[in-house]
């Protein structure tokens, strides 16, 4: 909660999009590691 409030009180828009560019990478990430596993699993026939 310490890191939210730093955020908001007072206002910190570079760190807003810091975070926000952060977000992006992370779900970038974790797309492209669920896009391999599925692939792999697609390639040996194990695809439920």
């Amino acid at each position: 909660m310490g890191f939210v409030y730093t955020a908001l009180s007072p206002f910190n828009p570079g760190l807003f999009i810091t975070e926000g560019v952060w977000a992006i990478v992370a779900v970038y990430g974790v797309w492209r590691i669920v896009a391999r596993n599925r692939k792999k699993h697609a390639s040996r026939g194990d695809a439920q």
